[in-house]
């Protein structure tokens, strides 16, 4: 049994998850997929197996902003501290839609791109330290919120492949920044 939606086939309690489906064959990939199975033999499963299947080749991706270090914020009532207020904004400069599915920040902070990332051609994604401090600040809401913080003196910053081959590693320091 295997999923595509990044679920494990076997349901809590040891059942057949209801997003299931029974192998039969190949499985046709038109994007990025993630696929866990395992395979059942009357009561027992096997160790979830997992694998992202990627169909992106060069992807034109820039890291266009870096807030590694803001200022403490003001709005209304509420102080927004600057830890909370770090972002990290990636552009799609290709006249495509890039599917970036599985995509992680390996180094600096962490985030994985959730099944079904596509950026439009010519379009932004921020990913934000905290979605809710981002939201009242900038009155939009990020794609999503990073785990850690960006180091406000030195910080290597990773965007890869699932396969862990950079895509992007750029070395930020306060004095300058080096890809």
């Amino acid at each position: 049994y295997y999923t595509l939606n990044d679920t494990d086939p076997r349901a809590s309690g040891g059942s057949i998850s209801g997003d299931a489906i029974l192998y039969g064959g190949e499985i046709t990939a038109m994007q990025n997929l993630f696929i866990k199975a395992r395979t059942k033999q009357g009561d027992e499963w096997s160790p979830l197996t997992e694998k992202i299947i990627t169909l992106s080749g060069p992807v034109d991706l820039k890291i266009t902003e870096i807030s590694y270090n803001p200022g403490v914020q003001i709005t209304g009532q509420d102080t927004l501290a600057s830890q909370d207020l770090e972002f990290i904004e990636i552009k799609n400069c290709s006249a495509e839609p890039v599917d970036i599915s599985g995509i992680a920040f390996a180094k600096g902070i962490r985030f994985k791109f959730p099944l079904n990332s596509i950026v439009p051609p010519d379009s932004f994604v921020v990913i934000a330290s905290d979605s809710k401090c981002f939201a009242s600040l900038y009155g939009f809401d990020p794609y999503g919120e990073f785990d850690g913080n960006l180091n406000n003196k030195c910080d290597d910053i990773v965007l890869a492949w699932p396969s862990w081959i950079e895509i992007i590693h750029i070395v930020n320091n306060k004095n300058a920044i080096s890809y």
